[in-house]
């Protein structure tokens, strides 16, 4: 049992645990100093003990010794993957800001004593056990067109199997510009089995237009029953678990979002128009797609569809979803390159995968309203076609290439990392690079290394036996940036730099490319003396009354060590 602390000794106190917390999720746990001399601003040193040592102490972050992490926290520290906030001069928190599995342990906060005695307590400890995601949350990404006033019902699956006692919150959304941080909340269901609508569908809910029920144990629908063009745009389902903290309180531990539905809402009319939507440019080996909308008419029309290219036709699919396509697209079909199906009874969709140059032109799609004769034929009423949507391919831009050094100069000393950046802008694409050394006082370049797309890398005959005991490397930090690096550079280093980015088309003779040069010089250390005793190579100085000199050493391979001096 924990004495009582009397007036004006200090208090140290943490967050209430056990502390349950998903995997990928973060954390903040609070930590107070009371009763406290010296200054008002405290600080304050974060220490963990895992399960597999638990008397082990293992420290984290100090809010006063920035050496103070051990190696297995320090670059999460120094990423901000863990930091502490403070929130006044005696309490802060520490944040974790994605949990591995590995982070459950016993946390302890530590005050450093500031009293002119130690007196009262110093550390406060707390639990944390980080716990398996188990929750998901799915809804079959579709195309919806419908006409206003027209029902809808959208269905979506949330579930969760973690141990501890949890609730599970769902909200529907509206996404209208594409944007899911401007989603616009319909209704949701809340931890507490609350049922609470949006702002802008409160009227709506309390007139009993808008709903969510909860069928069984894992489904929520979505029912709206009498649509409105202001519901246009893309609905998905949240997800959302909660934990109730010792203190409590209600903690977000996992939130997961379905994929989206596209709902389309037409005024009704009795006639109909038809439109293609469509992007109007499209990337080489990209996906284009072209969906055909029939506007009014009945709520159930039995229409067909033809599409066209060029004015030529390509594909039919009659009232009953049967599809005919012309030879020349069959081939494309049956390997999966061209795909025509019926959305919804007022839709029809074209997709032709990996799409190239020869799919650049004019589409038209035609659509007609029939029915059923006694004979079982059916007859045209009403055909109606759509303007001619232009698809253009969408050319490779024109990129540039920065080459710069890593350490902002156009020099480095010998014997230290020569590291050189080539980056491209434009467009994310598969790119390989090249980069080539035109020494000092030469006109023909050396190749010194490369990368393929694919991430392979080949040394030119120089550096690939550097590479042997690790001194020259080429790595991609991003899709667009390409590193190179000598770790220990001499002289014949020097020179004018090159890289080369390349970039791969399908129908292109030979690759699109860019290049940009550097130069770049690799200062000598100067002569040298060897001591035959401790072999060192030992720099030659002369030092020129009122000069500030720094000596430098450099350790060389194998048990070399060079100094030399900077004024």
């Amino acid at each position: 049992m924990t004495a009582k602390l009397s007036i004006g000794q200090r208090e140290v106190t943490v967050q209430k645990g056990p502390l349950f917390r998903a995997e990928g999720y973060p954390v903040s746990i609070g930590c107070r100093v009371t009763g406290h001399q010296g200054p008002s601003e405290q600080h304050f040193q974060w220490s963990v003990y895992l399960p597999a040592a638990p008397t082990r102490e293992v420290q984290i972050i100090s809010t006063m010794d920035a050496t103070f992490s051990y190696a297995v926290y320090a670059p999460r520290v120094q990423s901000r993957g863990i930091y502490v906030e403070r929130v006044q001069g005696n309490s802060v928190l520490l944040h974790i800001s994605k949990l591995q599995m590995k982070d459950s342990g016993e946390y302890e906060c530590h005050t450093p004593n500031t009293d002119e005695k130690y007196y009262g307590s110093y550390s406060a400890k707390t639990n944390l056990t980080v716990i398996a995601d188990t929750l998901t949350a799915s809804m079959s990404p579709q195309t919806l067109s419908k006409e206003e006033g027209e029902p809808l019902e959208l269905t979506c699956e949330a579930a969760k199997a973690t141990a501890q006692h949890t609730h599970l919150s769902v909200t529907w959304y509206l996404v209208q510009d594409r944007e899911k941080s401007h989603a616009m909340k319909i209704i949701s269901l809340s931890r507490d089995f609350m049922l609470v609508p949006g702002p802008s569908y409160a009227e709506r809910f309390a007139a009993g237009d808008v709903r969510l029920d909860k069928l069984g144990v894992t489904t929520f629908r979505l029912s709206i029953g009498r649509l409105r063009p202001s519901d246009q745009g893309q609905l998905f389902c949240e997800a959302t678990e909660w934990i109730q903290d010792p203190d409590e309180t209600w903690t977000l531990i996992t939130k997961k979002q379905t994929d989206e539905t596209a709902l389309r809402i037409q005024l009704a009319v009795r006639d109909f128009q038809v439109n293609i939507t469509a992007e109007s440019t499209f990337t080489e080996g990209n996906t284009l797609e072209l969906v055909c909308l029939v506007v009014g008419s009945s709520q159930a029309p039995q229409l067909e569809g033809v599409w066209f290219f060029n004015g030529i036709e390509m594909a039919h699919i009659d009232a009953g979803g049967v599809l005919n396509l012309k030879e020349d697209y069959k081939k494309r079909a049956s390997q999966g390159q061209l795909q025509v199906s019926k959305l919804s009874p007022k839709g029809f969709s074209l997709k032709i995968f990996s799409a190239g140059p020869e799919d650049e032109g004019a589409y038209r799609c035609a659509a007609a309203e029939v029915a059923r004769t006694p004979m079982g034929s059916w007859q045209v009423l009403q055909r109606k076609q759509s303007p001619d949507s232009h698809v253009h391919l969408r050319r490779p831009a024109v990129r540039s290439v920065i080459v710069s050094m890593k350490n902002k100069q156009h020099a480095v000393w010998e014997g230290e990392a020569l590291a050189l950046l080539c980056q491209a802008d434009g467009a994310e694409s598969l790119l390989s690079v090249n980069w080539w050394h035109i020494p000092q006082g030469q006109t023909q370049p050396e190749f010194v290394a490369g990368m393929k797309p694919d991430g392979t890398v080949q040394l030119g005959t120089s550096h690939g036996e550097l590479n042997d005991h690790g001194n020259a490397r080429l790595e991609k930090t991003d899709w667009a940036t390409f590193q190179l690096e000598i770790f220990s550079a001499t002289v014949a280093d020097s020179g004018t730099y090159e890289c080369r980015v390349s970039e791969r088309t399908r129908n292109q003779v030979r690759d699109l490319s860019w290049t940009q040069k550097m130069s770049v010089t690799v200062k000598s250390l100067g002569k040298c003396q060897r001591n035959p005793f401790l072999n060192l190579y030992i720099i030659s100085t002369c030092l020129v009354q009122w000069d500030v000199v720094e000596l430098v050493c450099i350790l060389l391979h194998p048990l070399v060590m060079v100094c030399t001096h900077r004024a």
